[in-house]
């Protein structure tokens, strides 16, 4: 190992160290070089008080500097500097993790403002970082720094940052979900995450979310705040159809069976099982700690030959009120039609598993002074992009829902 001193640096990497002759002592005083890695330029090395002078410098010798050693080691450097236990002098900071920074500094710098809870310039700081360096798996720390000072005066500085942070890693919101939980906090932080989590889970179910093998055992399996959730369900690996293949829980040692070859995870929905084999599983999940009743979800099926129609079939034989019949409808989450003479046409969408249910009932007029007739359902189908959609192409969820739906309208009304 050859260390280098200033004459033997190339040329670019040569120069007045004015910076550091100004605030050097300054900064030495809070950072303690013996935490930091040395550097490799070259075939030598640099010790850490002549690296972190030269991040220092001018930028022309940052970039000669990234020019002269590996993005990996410049990245671990400023990482051992943001990850150290640093005082009120955040500039220096931002330069590094702006200038020769990286995915990991990203999560080393989120992880040492996370311990600054009371001063929020530090998120000033990660607000900076944010916008040029990072990917996705940084994002478990920013989200706990967030969490933390959220309410402090740079909270919506650093949200807009965050937002052009996502925006550039180009994922969808459901993956954004699985990276945005934090891999640490408080016992107290970890309820309230585990609270939304375990809405999020449930909301995956219902909307036939799919996880690759890799990302469910990463993200889902292992991931501290959601493993104990997920550990009280009944999952299932999935074909490519979309089929169950084979449900199955997580043993307590994170062990589970090995997926068919091209299989995606999801939260088993009842209604992807038959009758007997749902029976036998909602009697199995009683010896575990579900965080949602996974079994109280309806599951209704349509037979093989009424899957090759294009209209729901058996409709209630119902004749209610107008004002009842709309209250029901939309306490259903079914959405009024705009029309400004004929209320003949309520939806109910599916943007997650691409449909959107409409159902056609007898009609009530808008005019001044029309009476509202009784209303009976005429039929019940599906769209998708304005256009019908068979019955054998809509997910046996959706269908189950709008068959649940039905069901309830059909229910004799209350009385007070």
């Amino acid at each position: 190992m050859r260390f280098l001193d200033e004459s033997s640096l190339p040329p670019d990497l040569q120069g007045s160290g004015e910076y550091w002759k100004k605030y050097g002592k300054e900064i030495l005083s809070w950072i303690d070089l013996s935490q930091l890695p040395l550097l490799p330029i070259g075939d030598g090395w640099i010790d850490p008080g002549k690296a972190l002078q030269l991040t220092h410098d001018e930028a022309g010798f940052r970039e000669a500097l990234k020019s002269h050693s590996s993005a990996g080691a410049l990245d671990r450097f400023s990482a051992a500097i943001c990850s150290l236990e640093f005082g009120k002098k955040h500039s220096p900071l931002i330069a590094i993790a702006r200038d020769i920074g990286g995915p990991e500094t990203a999560r080393a710098l989120a992880t040492a403002l996370t311990r600054k809870t009371d001063d929020s310039r530090f998120l000033f700081c990660l607000a900076c970082a944010l916008e040029v360096i990072g990917d996705v798996t940084a994002l478990p720390s920013i989200s706990l720094a967030h969490f933390r000072l959220r309410r402090g005066p740079y909270a919506n500085f650093f949200q807009q940052s965050v937002d052009v942070f996502v925006g550039k890693l180009g994922i969808s919101p459901p993956g954004l979900e699985d990276w945005s939980v934090p891999d640490e906090g408080d016992p107290g932080e970890i309820v309230k995450f585990r609270q939304a989590q375990a809405r999020r889970l449930q909301k995956a179910m219902l909307t036939n979310r799919r996880w690759t093998v890799a990302m469910f055992d990463r993200r889902i399996v292992r991931q501290p705040v959601i493993a104990p959730l997920a550990a009280g369900l009944v999952w299932g690996y999935y074909n490519q159809a979309g089929q169950l293949i084979q449900p199955f829980v997580i043993g307590p040692g994170f062990e589970y069976p090995a997926p068919p070859a091209g299989a995606s995870v999801g939260v088993v929905h009842p209604v992807h099982l038959p009758s007997t084999e749902a029976a036998h599983w909602r009697e199995r999940a009683k010896a575990l700690k579900a965080p949602f009743d996974q079994w109280s979800v309806p599951a209704h099926n349509l037979s093989t030959e009424d899957l090759q129609r294009d209209r729901v079939p058996r409709l209630p034989d119902i004749k209610l009120p107008a004002a009842t019949f709309l209250c029901r409808l939309e306490a259903l989450g079914w959405q009024r039609t705009k029309d400004r003479t004929l209320f003949q046409f309520h939806r109910r969408p599916f943007p997650e598993l691409g449909v959107r249910a409409v159902i056609r009932y007898t009609g009530i007029p808008l005019t001044y002074g029309a009476e509202w007739p009784d209303q009976s359902i005429l039929e019940c189908f599906f769209t998708s992009d304005r256009q019908p959609v068979p019955l054998s192409q809509v997910n046996p969820i959706a269908i189950s829902a709008v068959l649940a739906d039905l069901q309830a309208l059909s229910a004799k009304p209350l009385r007070g």
